[in-house]
């Protein structure tokens, strides 16, 4: 089967990629050079289906679905870039 763009996303400023679809019902959050997994986030009660980033007003949002009908929206914070 096809891997889809709904699975992943890329978070240019910081070289992070988000993936969903795991079996373990979370979403990974990996750094693209290396690969490294720098979180595993586990609160959907089923499959996380798709995922996307949206930045406005210095912030950083990403939203993740899930095929137990939820919809959940996380702030991203840049540790490395925090003050």
């Amino acid at each position: 089967e096809r891997l889809s763009s709904h699975l992943f996303a890329f978070l240019a400023s910081s070289s992070l990629i988000f993936s969903c679809g795991h079996w373990d019902h979370s979403f990974k959050v990996s750094v693209a050079d290396t690969g490294r997994l720098v979180q595993s986030v586990s609160h959907h009660r089923d499959v996380v289906t798709c995922l996307t980033l949206c930045s406005e007003y210095g912030s950083t949002w990403l939203i993740t679905g899930s095929r137990d009908c939820t919809v959940m929206v996380w702030e991203v914070i840049d540790r490395d870039k925090s003050v």
